[in-house]
């Protein structure tokens, strides 16, 4: 490995601004009055990291269903004229999840570029927090310690942050049409089928892959035809029923078939 590369591996290892930082509730204490501060970087950071290190055009991430669920994401670095990837998977999120899984599967293939991974190092530290429902939040954040900030405020490269003066595209969307998925809805998550074979053939010939609401998915699962959103979506496909039908009008279909 030339003295490049090394220089380029500390780039990508580099502390991020505070800025760039989010950190949410873990473990609580027994009246939920304090809970883990957990710190984590967002996949805007890890694409814009990746932007000013080694540029856009060096690199570029590709995504597989996981084994049993879930999302893997491979990220590949153009180094040396030559394309090098590193692959990691993620679990679908409670919440948006989908993009949640795919967001999480990118963000832990750019760990083992090193891309954030300094946060694992961080102590465990108690913070304040809050109820909301089911939820829990941090009333306030932990200071990080000097050695997990950036050196003067500068970024990787030697220079402040880039201002982004253009919306960022919707990366997550533009994934899952890639995977030969349905438009995704804009509010509610759902489950989305399985990506279209390597022939070409997505398991339903010519059918369209839709993206199918929570309630056809739940109705199908809860009778006993499917035992994950994934296999339930599939089934839904191959059956060509329209993406209109009601859960009744699909159960009873799948149970036909």
């Amino acid at each position: 490995m030339n003295e490049n590369s090394h220089d380029l591996f500390a780039r990508l290892r580099a502390p991020f601004h505070p800025s760039d930082i989010e950190w949410r509730a873990g473990a609580t204490n027994g009246d939920k009055t304090r809970a883990l501060a957990l710190a984590y970087i967002t996949s805007r950071a890890v694409m814009d990291r990746l932007d000013e290190v080694v540029g856009p055009q060096n690199w570029r991430d590709e995504y597989q269903p996981g084994p049993d669920g879930g999302v893997i994401c491979g990220l590949s670095l153009r180094i040396a004229g030559e394309w090098v990837t590193k692959w990691d998977g993620a679990e679908n999120t409670e919440f948006e999840a989908i993009k949640g899984g795919l967001s999480d599967a990118f963000k832990r293939a750019g760990y083992k570029w090193g891309i954030g991974r300094y946060l694992y190092r961080l102590e465990s530290v108690w913070a304040p927090c809050e109820l909301h429902g089911k939820n829990v939040t941090l009333k306030s954040t932990p200071p990080l310690p000097d050695w997990a900030l950036p050196d003067k405020g500068v970024s990787a490269a030697g220079a402040p942050p880039p201002k982004v003066e253009q919306p960022v595209p919707d990366r997550e969307g533009e994934i899952l049409a890639e995977l030969g998925f349905g438009e995704m809805p804009k509010r509610a998550p759902v489950a989305v089928a399985s990506p279209p074979k390597a022939n070409g053939d997505n398991g339903g010939g010519s059918r369209r892959a839709f993206s199918w609401g929570v309630p056809v998915v739940k109705a199908v699962i809860s009778a006993g035809l499917a035992a994950s959103p994934v296999e339930a979506v599939r089934l839904l496909n191959e059956a060509g029923l329209p993406q209109q039908t009601t859960p009744e009008q699909a159960v009873a279909r799948l149970r036909r078939a």
